[in-house]
């Protein structure tokens, strides 16, 4: 199965660049999908329950956060044995990396390598992630919503609850106190390892930037989408 590098920028919801984000692919189109049926995809929040959520968080004044998982699909094991093959380039830089590699080089230039880890690309990768991630969530206490299964709940020591929502690798968490976000926080930490965190009463969240600083009313806008795709269109409509 070929693979590819892909090199993204990555903005804000303000429009601000937040970074250069590089991910190799795997050709899963290659695959067949006869042989996965209904193993192709992944659930994601619904939108209202991410309004329900904020909504509820801004009425409580909860703690606030959000979580991206880097690299997340690495985090799942592989149940089938499928073979990638890196092109040139990409097997030079892995035998810069580590040169045992080099014993593995085809004539051709490239290396033919067996996945232990899911990888972007394949069509079993977003549901063996979930699959992951909603095991852990449990192990952690949390409980499915009965609403969407996108949403988690857990009863704090307090009798508090605390909420969680997740869109693939994004989650957005609320919490009654900064100090059950701490120790969420700190149980993500341990599961995961490297996960990138923000905090505050602004927010953004799936294109969407959530401002929870003013007591009276939530702020919800879509000012990069409104930048990027709405006013050039209706400046060229204009013209």
């Amino acid at each position: 199965m070929p693979t590819t590098m892909f090199l993204k920028e990555k903005f804000k919801p303000s429009g601000a660049f937040d970074k250069l984000k590089s991910r190799l692919v795997a050709g899963g189109h290659r695959q067949d999908r006869s042989l996965y049926r209904d193993k192709t995809s992944s659930p994601t929040v619904s939108t209202s329950c991410v309004f329900t959520i904020a909504t509820i968080a801004h009425h409580e004044r909860r703690a606030v956060a959000t979580v991206d998982f880097p690299g997340a699909y690495l985090n799942s094991d592989m149940n089938t044995e499928i073979y990638i093959e890196l092109d040139k380039i990409m097997s030079n830089l892995l035998m810069q990396i580590d040169k045992e590699y080099t014993k593995y080089l085809t004539d051709e230039g490239t290396i033919v390598v067996l996945l232990k880890k899911a990888l972007y690309g394949l069509v079993e990768s977003a549901l063996l992630w979930h699959e992951l991630l909603s095991k852990s969530l449990r192990e952690m206490g949390y409980e499915v919503n009965p609403y969407d299964r996108c949403v988690y709940n857990r009863r704090e020591g307090d009798g508090t609850q605390s909420t969680l929502c997740i869109h693939v690798d994004d989650m957005m968490l609320t919490t009654i106190s900064e100090s059950h976000l701490d120790a969420l926080l700190e149980e993500l930490k341990v599961k995961f390892g490297d996960i990138t965190i923000n905090r505050g009463r602004v927010q953004d969240y799936l294109g969407m930037t959530f401002d929870f600083t003013n007591d009276r009313h939530l702020r919800v806008s879509i000012r990069s989408f409104i930048d990027n795709v709405l006013e050039p269109f209706a400046l060229k409509e204009s013209v």
